[in-house]
């Protein structure tokens, strides 16, 4: 047996505020961030192992949203059995508990009214990331043998399928291609075509975003001591030595040393990953 030393710095932690309005994205929805759940304890089982994940080069996986990857139990085992020492000085706030301070940042996060109102804002690129390169040329081909050369110059995209509508609608090519679009799971932009402006915003290939918003974050800095097997040793030595722990917390390896020269001292201040709740509380704004 082996133990890994490592120490985090800036790693930044979301909670709670009436300045935060974020949103959750799980596949094609979207939801206010504050109907979610966060974790009560800052840093927990859940986010040592996704960071341990990482650095033996497997994928790390959320625990608090839907997901279709599956938590490696070996890793998870061995990061509760790690231990965790957070050395960011917490500081009094009046009759409050002592907290962890909180900075204000600009965020560019998805933020409360991120997705655009439907607004038409369709465009020649857009489609082309919708439907990929491939279905884009015979898209545009199509086009241009039924309105005119260079018809990305000549027209917008919006100014294209209205003109497509009113004098090509019948016309069996476009049925046809409007037909594959439907075979290929792009029906949304079938609809487009067929006149729903709104049809591919919410496909989240092509979700147009307003980045910007005020948030509160915490900067945790700390101490991670694992235990590994000699494998995962192994795979860490091959590894790349870089992972990240909460948001953009810089995990650096420090030391790998034998059990045979751990000794007491060397734990004192820290706590057993196992014994961090992972108790979960729903996120409200202040």
């Amino acid at each position: 047996m082996k133990y890994l030393f490592l120490s985090f710095k800036n790693a930044g932690l979301f909670r709670e505020s009436s300045r935060s309005r974020d949103r959750i994205l799980e596949g094609k929805t979207s939801t206010p961030r504050s109907g979610g759940l966060q974790y009560v304890a800052p840093i927990t089982g859940h986010q040592v192992s996704n960071m341990l994940h990482v650095l033996v080069g497997e994928r790390p996986v959320p625990s608090l949203r839907k997901t279709s990857l599956t938590v490696n139990k070996e890793i998870f085992d061995l990061a509760n059995k790690g231990y965790l020492k957070i050395t960011t000085p917490k500081v009094k706030m009046g009759d409050r508990d002592p907290i962890y301070p909180e900075n204000i940042i600009k965020t560019a996060k998805s933020v409360s009214d991120s997705t655009r109102k439907p607004d038409a804002h369709v465009y020649w690129e857009r489609i082309r990331k919708l439907i990929g390169d491939e279905l884009n040329y015979s898209f545009i081909t199509l086009l241009t043998e039924l309105l005119g050369s260079n018809v990305r110059r000549k027209y917008t995209a919006i100014e294209a399928r209205n003109k497509i509508m009113e004098e090509h609608s019948d016309n069996h090519k476009i049925i046809a291609f409007k037909e594959l679009l439907t075979s290929e799971s792009l029906k949304s932009l079938t609809n487009w075509l067929d006149g729903k402006d709104n049809a591919i915003d919410s496909n989240p290939k092509v979700l147009i975003r307003n980045n910007s918003g005020v948030a509160n974050i915490t900067k945790l800095r700390g101490e991670i001591i694992i235990p590994l097997t000699e494998h995962y040793a192994d795979k860490i030595s091959k590894g790349g030595g870089v992972a990240t722990i909460l948001d953009d917390g810089l995990v650096v390896i420090e030391d790998i040393i034998d059990e045979d020269d751990m000794y007491d001292n060397m734990l004192e201040g820290f706590t057993l990953i196992s014994e961090i709740s992972k108790k979960t509380k729903k996120i409200k704004n202040n």
